[in-house]
């Protein structure tokens, strides 16, 4: 599965949305607006363990519900308020494209034999 900033940017603001101490449900089928987005719950469920990867966010089961909760961690914070706006959310994408570029320039290459 491919990353898709478009998608992390959804879920990291969705889950600011819900404010420190309540915590956004995992559950994409309760998101319309994360639908619209022809993400399937596969891969909104990816993207929001990339996120928990990363250490953007925090995932956890409630106990008592057994609902799919997360909330955002002080770089997660961070990089909402980087991409919130459309402008600064287009120069972000181009500025990551150009660093994995940079990334990827030093990787060997493997050729057939």
């Amino acid at each position: 599965m491919r990353r898709n900033w478009d998608l992390i940017r959804k879920l990291l603001l969705e889950i600011e949305r819900h404010g420190s101490c309540e915590d956004a449900t995992i559950d994409a089928r309760s998101k319309p607006d994360l639908r619209d987005a022809d993400a399937a719950e596969a891969e909104v469920r990816y993207h929001y363990q990339l996120l928990s990867d990363s250490g953007l966010a925090r995932l956890y089961v409630e106990e008592r519900s057994g609902k799919h909760l997360a909330r955002l961690t002080m770089r997660g914070h961070d990089l909402a308020d980087a991409i919130r706006d459309t402008d600064d959310f287009a120069e972000f994408k181009v500025a990551e494209r150009q660093r994995l570029k940079m990334l990827t320039q030093d990787l060997p290459i493997w050729e057939d034999a």
